[in-house]
């Protein structure tokens, strides 16, 4: 993997981590509880930042 590419996958976790934790503050009034929210979001926000680097590109056989 080149060094531009591990920057971009950086750069992606940190935007879903943050994408995350935004949702988990709107999530706040459903849960009652502002830690857990916030945990919640930011692991879901992990899963898809690395749903979306750790792709396979699909080739022809």
């Amino acid at each position: 993997m080149s060094k531009k590419s591990k920057q971009n996958d950086r750069g992606t976790f940190a935007i879903c981590i943050t994408a995350g934790l935004f949702a988990g503050l709107g999530v706040v009034p459903v849960l009652d509880n502002l830690m857990l929210a916030l945990a919640l979001g930011a692991l879901v926000g992990f899963g898809a930042g690395y749903f979306f680097t750790h792709r396979k590109k699909s080739g022809k056989r």
